[in-house]
C-alpha cells in the first residue's frame, strides 16, 4: 500500500517524467525488436550491490555533459527506442529521466527516443521477483534498500543487502 503512495507522490512531484510500469518495462527489456538501454540512477555502491539485467549506471548527479556521453557510449542511437530509468522508488530517477529527455533534445537524432521513469523502480521490481543480477553479473534477489526510512515500508526485509561484502 505504502508503494502506491509513493509512486503517486514521485508522479505529482514529478508530472512531465512518463512512467512506466515494472511489468510493461521487462517486456520492452526483453523485446529483441526494440532498441531499449536500462540506466540504474544510483549510486555507484547501490549498483553494485544489484541491478537489473543489462542496466548501465549513470548516477542522477552527474554533470550534464555525461549524461550524453554516458549514453552515447552506452549505444544510444537512432535506432533506440526506449531509455528506462531507475533507483530505488522512483524519485532520483525522474529527476534523470527529464535530465535525459533535455539532453536528447539537443540532438535532433535522438528526439524519437522515449523516455520513461519505472514506476516503483528496483523496489518494486524486486519485490515482484523479477530478475536481479550482482555485480558479478549473477541472479540475486538482493537489492541495496538505500535507507530504512524508505526501505522498511517499500522493500521486503528478506531482500536487504548493503553491500557486496554482505553478498
Amino acid at each position: 500500500m505504502f508503494m502506491n503512495w509513493v509512486v503517486n507522490y514521485i508522479g505529482k512531484q514529478f508530472p512531465n517524467a512518463p512512467v512506466i510500469d515494472t511489468d510493461k518495462a521487462k517486456e520492452a527489456i526483453e523485446n529483441i525488436e526494440k532498441k531499449v538501454i536500462v540506466v540504474d540512477c544510483r549510486r555507484p555502491d547501490e549498483y553494485a550491490v544489484s541491478k537489473i539485467p543489462g542496466a548501465e549506471n549513470i548516477f542522477f548527479k552527474c554533470e550534464d555533459n555525461e549524461i550524453l556521453e554516458a549514453l552515447e557510449s552506452n549505444g544510444v542511437n537512432e535506432q533506440t527506442h526506449l531509455i528506462i530509468n531507475y533507483c530505488s522508488l522512483g524519485y532520483r530517477s525522474a529527476i534523470m529521466t527529464n535530465r535525459i529527455k533535455e539532453a536528447l533534445s539537443t540532438n535532433p537524432s535522438l528526439n524519437q527516443v522515449e523516455v520513461v521513469n519505472m514506476e516503483g523502480s528496483i523496489f518494486k521490481w524486486a519485490n515482484e521477483n523479477k530478475p536481479l543480477v550482482d555485480h558479478k553479473n549473477e541472479p540475486t534477489i538482493f537489492v541495496h534498500p538505500f535507507s530504512y526510512k524508505y526501505a522498511l515500508p517499500t522493500l521486503s526485509r528478506s531482500k536487504w543487502k548493503w553491500s557486496t561484502a554482505d553478498i
